[in-house]
């Protein structure tokens, strides 16, 4: 993924810089789940539903050479640390993954071949969602237009009309991420003033 659709109160990269949110579905299944996302820029992925199946998780990401050297500031909710592994998504040949074009995907499915041992069984890029589904043998982003439809309801806090500009640029709104564990290679921390203008939407109402 290029561009998430969602901010995200909880921050992967200190104060100053946007941390970015996007949610995922795994619908029940007997089968378990090899995961390796990708993203660009600073995120925690929110892995909802049966998340039991999930036996391992790779998480690539640009790298971080100041400050928090050697990370690659990407995070996950609700999954056990002793299954998440972190990659330099240039190192694993996923700097292009959201690219269409076929050469780009065929590096990705040759470097995954390379970092899992197997070509995987699917494949989903794209350049901005809001949410991912994965279910019965599929992966879409069928979920995005129902996050996006419960966030043009101001959430109570907030000024309406500074977070109607929100989410005309974040239309995923704020990830809620309450009672979750999220584990990152970076420390985790709560935004002292959310980013874009969800911050500005709350600093008005208060």
């Amino acid at each position: 993924m290029h561009e998430r659709q969602a901010s995200s109160p909880l921050s992967v990269a200190g104060q100053l810089e946007d941390t970015s949110a996007i949610q995922v579905q795994v619908d029940k299944g007997t089968e378990k789940l090899y995961i390796v996302v990708s993203a660009a820029t600073p995120l925690i992925w929110d892995f909802q539903g049966d998340t039991s199946r999930i036996s391992q998780l790779v998480l690539a990401g640009s790298v971080h050479t100041q400050g928090l050297t050697g990370s690659v500031r990407i995070g996950a909710a609700n999954i056990s640390a002793d299954k998440i592994l972190y990659r330099d998504h240039t190192a694993c040949g996923m700097r292009h993954a959201s690219s269409t074009k076929p050469e780009s995907v065929e590096l990705s499915l040759s470097a995954l071949d390379k970092l899992i041992g197997r070509r995987p069984d699917l494949l989903y890029n794209n350049y901005k969602v809001s949410g991912l589904h994965i279910f019965a043998g599929r992966i879409n982003d069928d979920i995005s237009k129902g996050i996006e439809t419960r966030q043009k309801k101001t959430p109570q806090g907030f000024d309406p009309a500074l977070w109607a500009k929100h989410i005309t640029h974040m239309s995923g709104g704020i990830a809620d991420f309450t009672n979750k564990k999220v584990v990152s290679d970076a420390p985790v921390t709560a935004y002292e003033v959310l980013p874009k203008w969800a911050g500005f939407a709350k600093l008005a109402f208060e």
